[in-house]
């Protein structure tokens, strides 16, 4: 008889206190593995904005509050500083933008293809030529990838959103030394089961089942697969031509990129 780990058999004891406290305080993907918040998925959408603010021109937005969240998005990559009247370039967004004019995807293309090649310049940029701080920022994010994938293979962690970003929420150590990501995987060995696993417990009889509800509605409303896998994949990319380079074509035919 094949059994599989469930999320109500191992995450037991403190499991409720770290839920409740973190709904209290607001759910934030502390281990971030990719740079995208709730209202910018992709690079995609920077393209265009990047080159305005590179060439001195106001930012296309329909209003001001639009081009004030859209500064706020690119300075979360580290793509731009200042204010959002009158942002400025950084190396890294000046950096990154050449590339992807060179290479062909300073377009406003969300296919795979394209947001996986910008996001490979945005990681190699975020290591050359970026300041300290989001050199760190950057290489944070890529060291935790390298973690889960040496649990479980890059695809069983794209294959499903809430098996995805849950690692991003779950690996936070509360005050009396709690880790509920530590606690799964030291059991499981990595394998966290997947949204049909999760939406069944939080539904369950027990007293976390709300504040669980809220993380995993909070999850499927506030993340998309797109951008965020395509990160994720470009990060796989650079830690396979790291290791195994020869194993490159074959990971870009299995996710259809043309290499």
């Amino acid at each position: 008889m094949m059994c599989r780990v469930q999320p109500d058999y191992v995450l037991r004891d403190g499991f409720v206190l770290w839920l409740e406290e973190k709904q209290r305080d607001g759910f934030r993907p502390a281990a971030r593995m990719d740079p995208y918040g709730t209202s910018l998925r992709n690079t995609a959408r920077t393209v265009a904005w990047l080159r305005e603010v590179r060439d001195g021109r106001p930012l296309t937005a329909n209003t001001d509050r639009t081009r004030q969240q859209a500064v706020s998005d690119m300075k979360a990559l580290g793509l731009v500083v200042g204010n959002w009247t009158m942002p400025e370039i950084t190396e890294l967004g000046l950096g990154s933008l050449g590339l992807w004019e060179s290479l062909g995807v300073a377009e406003d293309d969300d296919s795979d293809a394209a947001e996986i090649t910008r996001d490979i310049v945005l990681l190699r940029q975020s290591q050359t030529v970026a300041d300290d701080e989001t050199r760190t920022y950057y290489a944070a994010m890529y060291q935790r990838w390298g973690r889960i994938v040496a649990m479980r293979p890059a695809d069983y962690w794209l294959e499903d959103l809430t098996r995805m970003m849950l690692p991003s929420y779950l690996d936070q150590t509360d005050c009396r030394g709690y880790n509920p990501f530590s606690a799964f995987v030291g059991v499981s060995g990595g394998d966290i089961g997947n949204t049909v696993d999760w939406s069944a417990w939080s539904k369950a009889e027990w007293s976390g089942g709300q504040a669980l509800d809220a993380l995993l509605s909070y999850i499927s409303s506030n993340h998309r697969p797109g951008g965020s896998a395509a990160f994720r994949r470009a990060m796989e990319a650079l830690r396979v031509t790291a290791s195994a380079p020869q194993s490159l074509p074959a990971l870009l035919d299995r996710w259809e990129i043309p290499s």
